[in-house]
């Protein structure tokens, strides 16, 4: 196994040196971590109990309210 750093950005990797090979090969990409804090949602970010309460007077499926949320955006 070799490994190679690099830098991964909008969905792009680029490695620090060029790797040349015949074929394709399989790669392994870990994340480090860093001190940026990284943008999108977290599983802290949602609360079971607070949804509860928020559809608690729900008289349909939510699925049925966020179609019909959608379909006044429109």
């Amino acid at each position: 196994m070799k490994t190679i750093s690099g830098t991964y950005h909008n969905g792009k990797l680029d490695l620090d040196k060029p790797m040349k090979t015949k074929k394709p090969v399989r790669v392994k990409v870990v994340f480090e971590e860093n001190d940026e804090p990284e943008e999108g949602l977290e599983v802290s970010d949602f609360s079971f109990l607070e949804m509860q309460q928020l559809l608690k007077n729900c008289q349909t499926s939510l699925a049925d309210e966020l179609i019909k949320e959608r379909r006044q955006e429109i």
